[in-house]
């Protein structure tokens, strides 16, 4: 038997969870020290030792466990069950507000709104070809009227679109960063009354990119669906100040998820199907979500390069009722509030007199 899941269900489905049961972060202090300790860790090259509990901001720990046996693994250890992933690999963060919100870009939410077209393509199984167009063609002509207003000079491709991004234009990248209090902070500023949810994504693809190479790197370059963490020139205070990269990848046509079946309260629940159409919404990269009390994925290792994914993921909420906490305890105990993350310098000459 199996069951259809709505994209909200779906989220909640695949919420990691440790083999013994759900997370065990009861506090604002819990949370915030989980992502300490794993902004710790990173930065060592090293996973936390056992004695600190499960933590589900540690990239290298949880996915030690759940990658499929080809992906990522040390060159003679994909057989190993406890194989080290490769230093290749890095871990990447996002944070919503939301926690019933796809990982989406923002171009593909505008043309979700209003392009019928777009709409009528990419809702087709097998059209993924046509929605893409028309999403390079959106991105192009957005790039196009930039330069015809005088930006961008001096600038590739890639990087005008990095800025135009932080500027509020929708574009097909998606904002990330590499730490993890970040990513927190995001996850639990606005949609007071709702939880927030966090992102942990594992990447192959790590990309410090110049002025010359960056039109390469444009998502909607056709090709295979590799998904990158891409970092422009630093030149912007806002992606220094959050540590911020770039998810840049073609967009993909969505594909049938099936889960389970899951052990609940001893019993197991019937295997959940998640349709196309919500696998649709549910992320427009080449990302697979993992579940975390599922058995290590069984792809074959010698899978065709175009039918690997591009990268994966692990998610999890963030309670309503620690939002507000976390946040103080952010500022308080770590500077990380609205005024560091977002500085605003267009003020800087109303406040200096000389």
């Amino acid at each position: 038997m199996s069951k259809e899941l709505t994209l909200k269900e779906f989220l909640e489905w695949v919420e990691y969870r440790p083999k013994n049961g759900k997370l065990t972060i009861n506090t604002a202090d819990e949370w915030v020290e989980k992502a300490v300790q794993a902004r710790e860790f990173s930065s060592k090259d090293a996973t936390p030792p056992e004695s600190a509990g499960v933590n589900p901001f540690c990239g290298e720990d949880l996915f030690a466990s759940l990658l499929p046996l080809h992906w990522g693994r040390e060159e003679g250890a994909e057989e190993a069950p406890q194989a080290r992933i490769s230093s290749a690999i890095k871990y990447v963060y996002r944070g919503q507000s939301n926690s019933t919100w796809g990982l989406t870009s923002s171009l593909f939410r505008d043309l979700k709104k209003t392009s019928k077209e777009f709409c009528t393509e990419y809702a087709h199984e097998y059209r993924g070809r046509n929605a893409r167009r028309i999403l390079k063609e959106a991105e192009d002509e957005t790039i196009k009227k930039a330069r015809r207003n005088g930006l961008g000079r001096n600038m590739g491709d890639f990087e005008l679109l990095a800025t135009l991004q932080h500027e509020g234009v929708p574009t097909s990248l998606l904002d990330i960063t590499t730490d993890p209090l970040v990513a927190l902070y995001f996850a639990c500023k606005g949609e007071e009354s709702e939880d927030g949810r966090m992102f942990v994504l594992a990447i192959k693809s790590w990309d410090e990119i110049g002025e010359d190479e960056s039109s390469t790197l444009l998502p909607q370059k056709e090709g295979s669906n590799i998904v990158r963490a891409v970092n422009p020139r630093e030149t912007c205070p806002k992606m220094i100040a959050q540590k911020g990269r770039f998810l840049s990848g073609r967009l993909v046509a969505g594909t049938v998820y099936q889960l389970g079946p899951k052990i609940h309260n001893g019993n197991p629940t019937p295997k959940v199907n998640l349709r196309a159409k919500e696998s649709k919404e549910l992320t427009n990269f080449d990302i697979r979500f993992l579940h975390g009390g599922e058995r290590r994925l069984t792809e074959k290792k010698n899978k065709p390069d175009k039918e690997q994914r591009g990268a994966y993921c692990i998610t999890f909420k963030i309670p309503q009722v620690h939002k507000n906490p976390i946040l103080e305890i952010l500022k308080d105990g770590h500077g990380i509030c609205k005024d560091s993350l977002l500085p605003d310098y267009s003020k800087l000459q109303t406040h200096t007199h000389f």
